[in-house]
């Protein structure tokens, strides 16, 4: 399963194709069972057409597949589960708010993909009782953008890890510091990818049971490609 497809780089090629994309076909990857690709955003989608060039994509949803449809559930084997909570990916106008938003079960641990969705969403998904808790892992909506990840929705999903997709040394300042502080006030471990690069979670089947990320030294961390997790 792969959800988004990252951005460009300022020369205007995929950043997926960089490293994840030839980890995927050295460790032997040629077809992707399930893609979701939250909305149209250059950030969450520019890679979508290198995706399609390497692998054979067996079903698509989202942003240049089908809309997603809030209510639908996908197992993958035995032990992953996915649930599409809200959004189609395919609005134009207010994108971010129509992120297909999913939550996703490994084993017995809950993992919430928002996309760039607003706080209203949050709220929206709050007050229609969708989402499970407590969360393994959050992914921060909106990149840890102020626009979203309000106190009310930390308290309720109670994350144990939050990951902010965030680039290095990029204009928009995220995660925003009240964000940040907002999960660090709540003892939530904090790993933004701008400063770590790629993040992988490994999950046993009673819990989330190791962390790895890629940046751990000074050697540059696209010379090996993403964690093996």
């Amino acid at each position: 399963m792969l959800y988004d497809t990252g951005g460009t780089s300022f020369t205007g090629r995929p950043v997926i194709e960089r490293g994840f994309v030839r980890w995927l076909r050295q460790n032997g990857i040629s077809a992707i069972d399930l893609l979701i690709v939250s909305h149209g955003d250059t950030d969450h989608a520019g890679g979508l057409t290198e995706i399609g060039k390497y692998f054979d994509v067996q079903r698509h949803y989202g942003f240049g597949g089908n809309a997603c449809v809030p209510g639908k559930e996908i197992s993958l084997g035995h032990d992953i589960h996915i649930q599409f909570l809200a959004g189609t990916g395919h609005r134009l106008d207010s994108s971010n708010d129509d992120s297909c938003v999913i939550s996703l079960t490994i084993f017995q641990s809950n993992i919430l993909l928002p996309g760039d969705v607003s706080r209203s969403v949050e709220l929206d998904l709050l007050a229609f009782r969708q989402l499970a808790a407590p969360l393994a892992l959050l992914i921060a909506a909106h990149h840890g953008s102020n626009t979203s990840s309000g106190a009310h929705f930390i308290d309720q999903v109670a994350p144990v890890h939050v990951v902010f997709t965030t680039e290095f040394g990029h204009q928009f300042g995220h995660p925003h510091p009240a964000v940040s502080d907002r999960f660090r006030r709540r003892g939530v471990t904090l790993w933004d990818t701008g400063i770590r690069a790629g993040i992988g979670f490994e999950f046993s089947a009673n819990s989330l049971s190791s962390v790895t990320p890629t940046r751990t030294s000074l050697t540059p961390y696209w010379a090996s490609g993403p964690p093996l997790n």
